[in-house]
């Protein structure tokens, strides 16, 4: 905006605007060519490049004056026009890019404040360069056009809405302080001496009045809303911007200042300041542009406030208005005084409140800290899955209870417990269903344990009991307890899951620990003792020298079983009537990373001992079936055995695990044969014969391997519900030179079909015996003369070449619900 006469009201022009910002606040710390570059490029970079030379040689033809009097006039007149036009232009642009309807709106309101700023230059232009000078005028209704739409803008500004919480009263604080400091201002350089200046007709008075009105709504606008916290944009868009509303706003005083003492003349540095503004609301523009590429959404920023100085300048601008006042002799200097009093009031108020609030923030910061380092040491110290204390906090627990045993000698039990079958829950059901086992795990130990008893979580699928007071005696029925909830079923997806584990205990000072490892290691050798011998909850005993396996062994071991070194080979086994390979025996190798592949003779001895059969039998199963479906989906319909020790034979969540494994691998259950050895189906025949019925219900088949080997009975046997007989090796080798070995054979064959069994004659090594078992009518026959045991790939190969020079004669079974078979 410019002006021409001092005695025009017309010329006064904005104050502050904020812009709504195009770009996620970055901050930038060094200088970046790039982004110089990539500024000035484009027709819009041409543009603003314009308007700064328009301001240098504004500013030189103000200096020079190379034209006259008439020369100032003109450029006073039409000076600002193509920086302004300019500006319009670049708004434009900007609507037409911004993608925020918000932002896009406020960006047009702006733009036609300046527009309409534009076109009252030019008419007021026309009038000037003819030798008239109205007023009011049309060029008036243009200037006053600007207050409303900038105003509109400035509200459109997509900004948050006002906090109500601690800044609230600084925000307000801050517009009380403006409208005062400014207020004061305005109406004694603006307002008073316009009024001093009216002829008295009413549209020329509200003309006039007009513009010092729009002034100071258009700051108390700003107050507010510079305190409010907008979508944060790139920091050189809005410091453009802040600098352009800074300009606008000065030449504005400036203006009023020098009209008010008969001082303004045409180009004066008034209208130098004007055209700055024009300039720097130009270069705004052409930032916004040239980051908008970059923004992809908007993002809370910085509150935008008057900053820390901003109460003193307008408490400086109060004072400054005091001393004019004082100086020009004015009436008004006692209303003047008293304002300059509250205004002083208010900003030591204002600053005593911040003082106050930022005590009682870095109070609430030091709160968050410390709360923060509460829940940080608790996290340090419990389960983040089950909310258990974990074993930093069993050390800890351990430690006091030892102590206040030590002074009232009242001893404390330490029970380890060891779950059953959770790798192979893991890897059945997967891990989200694992974490669901173990924290319904927790929850039952908690209401089993009494009150004052504390339940841990040591990590994995280990669990502590810490019974402080308690005998060994006493911690017996409490640990029974909790034994006798795990071992309810668990619905874990659909299938319900009877887990156990093996649970060792040791009480201090008995078990002769002096300190709290040395409890835990007693409680730890119980626990071991307890699952390698398969027993219930065990007490330690020092009295028993218990010598475990090789740790780095055992440690190798179990993580081959709970990762990927297992691998399996497949015995086939071959059928009487086609000659066909119609099944195959799974068996487990360790691949061992150094020792490269270790039979299995060499390392399930240590599982038996170290009570990692469970898991190792779930891992084969599991494996097995996953090869069953491989071979289903090829065309290639094969039943496949699985040896099963006596410890899963024993565990009641064992055949839950069954169920999920060919849930899982959507394997049909006749699909599945499960061999067991005469001990191990006999030793505990109640128990374990309950399993076998139960497995017959699911539909998978059952075989006894080895038979012959042990003491079996045959009325046990009459009664057990096996599908298959595999006689033992020890007979079938030596079948045609040895005449004992080849009665019992004749003897088990006769006996096993009269029972209606199915026989496999195992150790098959020549094809004279292979004949003599066909001859006797053995229904399927394996051993190395059949096949040795080869990996999936080989005995794949060996399926597809019979299958392509025999006609198949079965099919594949398809999948029910829960591994059952279609009939």
């Amino acid at each position: 905006m410019s002006s021409n006469h001092a005695d025009d009201p017309a010329r006064r022009g904005a104050v502050s605007v904020q812009l709504p910002v195009a770009l996620p606040l970055v901050q930038r710390t060094s200088f970046d060519r790039s982004r110089v570059v990539a500024f000035w490029r484009g027709w819009t970079g041409i543009l603003a490049l314009v308007g700064v030379a328009s301001l240098v040689a504004y500013v030189c033809a103000y200096v020079v004056r190379p034209w006259g009097a008439e020369g100032a006039a003109f450029l006073s007149d039409f000076g600002e026009v193509p920086v302004e036009l300019i500006g319009v232009t670049l708004g434009i642009a900007i609507v037409a890019r911004e993608p925020r309807r918000q932002a896009r709106l406020a960006w047009g309101l702006v733009t036609l404040a300046l527009g309409a700023n534009l076109i009252g230059n030019v008419v007021y232009g026309v009038y000037d360069q003819a030798g008239q000078q109205p007023f009011p005028s049309i060029a008036d209704a243009f200037y006053l056009g600007f207050y409303p739409l900038m105003l509109l803008g400035l509200l459109a500004l997509p900004t948050a809405s006002l906090r109500r919480d601690l800044f609230a009263w600084r925000v307000w604080s801050n517009v009380v302080i403006v409208i005062l400091g400014g207020g004061m201002a305005l109406v004694h350089f603006v307002l008073l001496p316009t009024v001093a200046q009216l002829s008295g007709e009413p549209v020329t008075t509200l003309v006039s009045l007009a513009y010092p009105a729009g002034d100071l709504a258009l700051v108390t606008a700003i107050a507010t809303i510079s305190s409010r916290r907008p979508y944060a944009g790139d920091r050189g868009v809005l410091a453009l911007f802040m600098l352009a509303v800074g300009a606008w706003f000065i030449a504005d005083l400036a203006f009023a200042i020098l009209s008010a003492s008969a001082a303004y003349e045409q180009g004066s540095i008034s209208d130098v300041i004007w055209l700055a503004g024009d300039l720097a609301f130009v270069l705004a523009a052409q930032a916004c542009l040239v980051s908008m590429p970059r923004k992809d959404r908007d993002t809370p920023g910085e509150v935008l406030s008057i900053g820390r100085l901003g109460p003193y300048a307008m408490l400086g601008l109060g004072l400054l208005t005091l001393v004019a006042a004082t100086l020009g002799e004015q009436r008004e200097i006692a209303v003047l005084a008293i304002l300059v009093v509250l205004l002083t009031a208010l900003v030591v108020f204002r600053q005593l409140v911040d003082e106050s609030q930022r005590r009682r923030a870095e109070a609430a910061l030091l709160a968050e800290r410390s709360a923060a380092a509460d829940r940080a040491a608790r996290q340090a110290r419990h389960d983040s899955l089950t909310s258990l204390p974990n074993r930093i906090r069993v050390h800890e627990l351990l430690q006091g209870e030892i102590e206040a045993s030590r002074l009232t000698g009242r001893p404390v039990t330490l029970g380890f417990l060891d779950l059953n079958y959770f790798k192979a829950v893991n890897d059945n059901f997967g891990h989200a269903v694992g974490d669901e086992l173990l924290v319904e795990v927790s929850h039952r130990l908690v209401r089993s344990v009494r009150e004052g008893d504390t339940v841990a979580r040591l990590g994995g699928d280990e669990f502590a009991i810490i019974l402080p007071g308690t005998s060994a005696d006493d911690a017996l029925h409490v640990i029974e307890r909790a034994m006798d909830a795990l071992e309810q079923p668990i619905d874990l997806a659909g299938t319900e899951v009877a887990v156990g584990g093996a649970f060792g205990f040791a009480t201090f000072p008995d078990c002769g620990a002096t300190d709290d490892d040395a409890l835990i290691r007693c409680a730890d050798t119980a626990m071991y003792r307890a699952k390698r011998q398969r027993l219930g909850p065990t007490s330690y005993d020092p009295t028993v020298e218990e010598h475990g396996p090789d740790a780095s062994i055992l440690a190798q071991l179990r993580e081959a079983i709970h990762g990927d070194g297992l691998v399996l080979e497949y015995q086939p086994i071959r059928e009487r009537g086609s000659g066909r390979t119609v099944a195959a025996e799974a068996l487990v190798r360790w691949q061992h990373p150094s020792r490269g592949l270790i039979q299995p003779g060499d390392f399930l001895p240590l599982a038996t001992q170290t009570g990692l059969m469970r898991a190792l039998d779930a891992r084969v199963l599991d494996l097995a079936c996953a090869q069953g479906r491989a071979w289903r989906d090829a065309g290639l319909a094969i039943r496949i055995s699985v040896n099963v020790s006596r410890d899963s034979l024993e565990d009641r969540g064992f055949l839950g695990l069954v169920r999920a494994a060919l849930h899982r691998h959507t394997l049909a259950a006749s699909m599945v044969v499960l061999e067991v050895t005469e001990e191990g189906i006999f030793e505990s025949p109640e128990r374990v014969g309950g399993v076998v019925e139960r497995a017959r219900e699911l539909g998978v088949q059952m075989a006894i391997d080895d038979f012959g080997a042990g003491s079996s009975s045959l009325g046990r046997l009459r009664d057990l519900p096996v599908d298959y007989l595999k006689i033992d090796r020890s007979f079938v080798t030596s079948l045609l030179a040895d005449e004992r070995n080849r009665a019992i054979v004749e003897a088990v064959v006769a006996l096993g079909h009269r029972l209606g069994k199915r026989l496999v004659a195992e150790g098959v090594e020549d094809e004279a015996t292979l004949a003599y078992l066909d001859e006797l009518g053995v229904d399927y026959a394996q051993g190395f003369f059949i096949g040795r045991p080869v990996a999936p790939s080989r005995l794949t190969a060996r399926l597809r070449q019979e299958a392509a020079s025999v006609p198949a004669s079965t099919s594949i079974p398809a999948v029910r619900s829960m591994g059952g078979e279609a009939p």
